[in-house]
């Protein structure tokens, strides 16, 4: 008969392996993933720490930390879940949770660089675009796990995914274009993943060409005055990537961010400076938001931009 002590190790596994059920692989990049974010991420609230200290509130790092372990505390509920409850009630309880947050986004946004994109609930920020790309992920597993290689509507299915991701997207189009366009980006690839047929793959990518071309022009042609909200913001980067400007180089109120942004990934020449080695964080009031990753690139160099 076993004793206490070596039946003991066992149960210790056992124990791990119910918390963290599944592939051991996916759990160890998973909390790989996490600390990186916790040391990049840290390295670039240097202001937003001052800050906090100055006013008595709370540390953003230890926020962050916070957040992480919502985070996997989230992903272990998750990981525990049937796979009848990912067949059919993930999917719509998703749907309705991004048409609360969308809804809730229009009505209590809070502006950042001219566009809102956040919900402040006051410990928390919400972004709800970084919801929808697991929107994109658990939808599309929904309709590939419908597939049947002679089923006829199966075409059908992914219109109608793309459709329903393109009016959820609608919301992020409005506030923010490079997230849209990495969205459906990253919603095309993963079609291909997923084997939608070929057929609606070939039209996707002519429908998107031709969108791509006429958004493009119009963008780059069309007076100011014709532009609504944040396309005209397009407009001119669209013409200030295009043109070479003499004053391409100049520090001005309203490019500032930006050009501080470009001077941070140029101070890494392609090896970076080294984890909390930044010049520019403290001069980027937006280096813990929109410019983290130009923050992330001049201390990682060439990995961070990876």
């Amino acid at each position: 008969m076993p004793s206490a002590q070596t039946l003991l190790p066992n149960t210790k596994i056992s124990w791990l392996r119910r918390i963290f059920a599944g592939n051991g692989l996916l759990w160890a990049l998973y909390f790989v993933l996490v600390l990186v974010s916790l040391y990049t991420v840290s390295s670039a609230l240097s202001s937003e720490l001052y800050k906090s200290v100055s006013v008595g509130g709370l540390n953003p790092i230890l926020k962050h930390a916070a957040m992480l372990l919502i985070g996997v505390f989230a992903a272990v509920m998750m990981s525990v879940l049937s796979g009848r409850a990912y067949r059919y009630a993930l999917p719509r309880v998703s749907t309705l949770i991004m048409l609360v947050l969308f809804v809730a986004q229009f009505v209590l946004g809070q502006s950042t660089n001219g566009a809102e994109r956040w919900i402040n609930l006051g410990f928390i920020t919400i972004q709800p675009a970084e919801f929808l790309r697991v929107y994109v992920v658990i939808w599309g597993a929904f309709v590939a796990g419908k597939d049947r290689e002679e089923d006829p509507r199966k075409e059908f299915n992914y219109w109608m995914y793309w459709g329903r991701i393109f009016i959820l997207s609608i919301m992020v189009l409005l506030s923010n274009l490079s997230t849209f366009l990495i969205i459906f980006a990253f919603l095309y690839l993963y079609s291909w993943v997923l084997k939608a047929p070929k057929r609606f793959m070939y039209r996707v990518t002519a429908i998107g060409a031709i969108a791509m071309v006429l958004g493009g022009a119009y963008l780059y042609l069309a007076p100011e005055s014709m532009l609504p909200g944040r396309a005209v913001t397009w407009h001119n980067r669209l013409h200030g990537a295009v043109k070479e400007r003499e004053d391409r180089f100049a520090i001005t109120d309203e490019n500032r961010q930006e050009q501080m942004g470009r001077m941070a990934i140029a101070n890494s020449k392609l090896v970076g400076r080294g984890p909390g080695n930044s010049k520019m964080r403290d001069s980027l009031s937006q280096a813990y938001s929109d410019y983290l990753y130009a923050i992330i690139i001049e201390e990682y160099g060439l990995i961070g931009l990876l």
